[in-house]
């Protein structure tokens, strides 16, 4: 696990150690609650510090739920894109879905067919 790696400390200590750093740093501890059987992935995102297990299989790697990965900084910047692609996607959707759609040609052709359909209409 290498540098990251910080033995068996808490969550609470966890917490501590990454609340003065900057957001995506991240430390592995074992976990104290489970006597050593996973290691517990601490890391700072948004100013929140989020814990996760790791799993390690000596056939496969490292593995947090079905994804698995060669080493820590893979899975620590999988998860940082992960989470921030969560966090501004919707904005930025939301801010793509209403200024291009009202503008779409698909829009532009319906409100001529609109306004011909309502002269027509109008005789």
């Amino acid at each position: 696990l290498g540098r990251d790696y910080h033995g068996a400390i808490s969550h609470v200590d966890a917490s501590n150690l990454l609340s003065g750093q900057p957001n995506g740093a991240y430390l592995v501890r074992s976990s104290k609650s489970a006597n050593g059987q996973f290691h517990t992935l601490s890391l700072k995102f948004n100013d929140k510090i989020h814990h996760y297990k790791l799993f390690y299989d000596p056939k496969s790697g490292l593995y947090v739920r079905e994804k698995r990965y060669d080493c820590v900084r893979s899975l620590v910047a999988d998860g940082l894109v992960t989470m921030y692609i969560d966090l501004k996607a919707p904005a930025i959707l939301q801010c793509l879905s209403n200024a291009n759609y009202q503008e779409s040609p698909y829009m532009t052709l319906n409100k001529r067919k609109l306004r011909a359909l309502s002269r027509e209409n109008a005789k």
